[in-house]
């Protein structure tokens, strides 16, 4: 059995929840210099590789339908969106995908099995969500990024960045 890669890995994963947190405040997307940059993230829009493809499981259809259009407008090409847990892990079985952003509340279901399922083909992923995530991931996603709903289209961009990068739980 292969280990879980949802293993907290320090300061690179924070980043984009210190941009949620800062954004929460009223300063979106300004580091502490106040800079109109994200806290560690560098120049917006500049690390997004085109044709980055990212796997989007989202069920509410109005924000599938923004999600994919801030994934675009950051350069980036959405696959989907998907709104099942079986028709995302088809999106990832089929291959070709580089990142993902998982809404973890579908329903009935969790985005949980695709997230172990992206971790065995290391894959870098981020979990969206509007609820309070303390206690929501398991222990083993717990260094997962979170990207806060609502969220913005600099948020999305951040996040495409840190995922760009390679940047997952166990990266």
């Amino acid at each position: 059995m292969l280990p879980l890669l949802c293993q907290p890995a320090g300061n690179p994963l924070r980043q984009l929840l210190t941009l949620n947190r800062i954004g929460r405040q009223g300063h979106a997307g300004t580091g502490a210099a106040g800079n109109g940059r994200a806290a560690g993230l560098g120049e917006m829009g500049r690390d997004v590789p085109a044709r980055m493809r990212v796997l989007l499981l989202e069920d509410n259809f109005i924000i599938a339908l923004d999600l994919a259009a801030l994934v675009r407008d950051a350069g980036a090409e959405p696959v989907g969106p998907v709104a099942t847990v079986a028709d995302a892990l088809s999106a990832a079985a089929a291959g070709g995908i580089d990142a993902a952003i998982l809404d973890i509340n579908l329903g009935e279901e969790n985005a949980y099995a695709v997230a172990e399922q992206l971790q065995r083909q290391a894959i870098p992923f981020a979990f969206a969500t509007g609820y309070s995530v303390t206690d929501m991931l398991p222990p083993a996603c717990a260094g997962a990024p979170v990207l806060a709903k609502p969220y913005s289209a600099r948020e999305v961009r951040a996040l495409l960045e840190l995922l760009a990068q390679g940047t997952h739980p166990a990266g």
